[in-house]
């Protein structure tokens, strides 16, 4: 309770400084795998990117082309 007042009383906005206010009254739990998963994050955001980036490579330009060869 008296961390939920801590926390809604005060200027409190980022994640980091909530997590800092519940760490104070051990009501954090430590994630020992978050920076494993934050790092698996950025490699599957950084692959989704280059796919993207493949993709509008190879995108057709013309709409219309794409139409035409669908409607076989």
């Amino acid at each position: 309770e008296k961390a939920l007042k801590t926390i809604t009383n005060s200027k409190v906005y980022s994640n980091t400084q909530i997590q800092n206010v519940l760490r104070q009254f051990g009501l954090y739990e430590e994630d020992q795998n978050f920076e494993k998963k934050k790092e698996m994050v950025k490699v599957l955001l950084t692959q989704n990117l280059d796919l993207i980036k493949q993709f509008n490579k190879i995108e057709p330009k013309n709409p219309e082309t794409v139409e035409n060869s669908t409607s076989v």
